[in-house]
Formats: structure tokens, sequence, C-alpha cells
């Protein structure tokens, strides 16, 4: 699968690619810092995951930018805390860092089963 990942902890992002990478490595993960960075990427391609940081610095916050996005994908945010549970409704799920092994694992499972769901109806 394709996996973009944004966050502007760059520390913990590389952490989640290892984690991805440890469970499946043939997923393409690419990365951006910024949803700046990410619109760019999202021009150029389309991802069967998304997962992104909440709280970005500049720019678009990660449930504005998952809005931007105009194709069937598994959107998937995270952030340490939430101010409102409203911010889920963007997403098909939610991660509270620190994020785990077994979280991803699942997050994973359950994306690989929405994707090849939608698949029947193309």
């Amino acid at each position: 699968m394709d996996i973009l990942l944004i966050d502007n902890d760059l520390v913990n992002q590389d952490r989640i690619v290892q984690l991805i990478l440890q469970i499946d490595p043939t997923h393409d993960v690419f990365t951006a810092h910024s949803s700046v960075d990410a619109q760019r990427l999202l021009r150029k391609q389309k991802f069967d995951i998304i997962l992104t940081e909440i709280y970005l610095t500049g720019g678009l916050q990660g449930n504005e930018l998952i809005y931007e996005v105009d194709y069937d994908c598994f959107k998937i945010g995270m952030a340490n805390f939430l101010e409102t549970p409203q911010i889920r409704m963007a997403f098909n799920e939610f991660l509270i860092k620190p994020i785990t092994k077994e979280m991803l694992q699942d997050i994973l499972k359950k994306a690989q089963y929405n994707l090849d769901f939608l698949k029947q109806f193309q």
C-alpha cells in the first residue's frame, strides 16, 4: 500500500515509518513535514492511506487537509490529545499518541479490509 505520513515531529515521523516497515516492508511510505508538503505530494499521487497529525504547525491542520482529499482512501488522524471530539469526524480511524506497533497493525488491517471492499465497486 502507498501510505502518506504527515507529521511535523520528525522523531515521531521516523519512528512511525520504522514501525510500519516492521509490520510489512512492502509498504511504500511517503512523508511530509507540513500540510504544504503534503498538498504537493497529494497533487502528484493518490495514496491508499493518509496518516496525519492533527495539530500541524503552519498551513492547514490535519483535519482540514483531509477534507481536501477528493478520492477514496483510508484516513487516519493522530494527536497527543483532542481539543474537541468533532475533529475525529474527518477520519476513518483516530490514534492517540504514543502510537505502538500493535495499534498500527490493527489500523493497517482495517485499512486493507476497507480498501479491498471499495475495490469491489470500482
